[in-house]
């Protein structure tokens, strides 16, 4: 491989988007479901910032398939940057200012964040 189609090429692979992460759920108009996939979000939210101190996008695809991507992270931002109509929520990015407390999202509004964002239907 010449010296000019090697820096092509690398030049090709730095702009490349990163791979979407492994999902964290598929949304369901179901109660039950619905509740589930938000304790789910919300549990690995806490993981997340607590092992980043970042806060997180929620993104959902068109087609349901859900992702929590960190701020902060190179790829999560550019996921984020080229996904921008999926974003459904960003939480625990800020803290409350008294106690320095983590604003988490409670059950009900990660339900309702995704019951707005799908409200056309999955």
């Amino acid at each position: 491989m010449s010296t000019t189609a090697r820096d092509s090429a690398s030049r090709h692979a730095f702009h490349k988007t990163p791979a979407l992460p492994e999902p964290i759920g598929l949304m369901s108009f179901e109660q039950v479901r619905v509740h589930g996939l938000a304790d789910a979000i919300l549990s690995r939210l806490r993981k997340v910032r607590y092992v980043t101190s970042a806060g997180c996008y929620l993104l959902g695809s068109p087609r349901g398939i859900l992702f929590l991507l960190p701020e902060g992270s190179t790829t999560g931002h550019a996921l984020v940057r080229q996904y921008q109509h999926w974003i459904i929520a960003r939480y625990a990015a800020s803290t409350n200012r008294d106690t320095g407390a983590v604003l988490y999202p409670t059950l009900t509004d990660i339900t309702d964040d995704l019951r707005a964002h799908y409200a056309g239907g999955v």
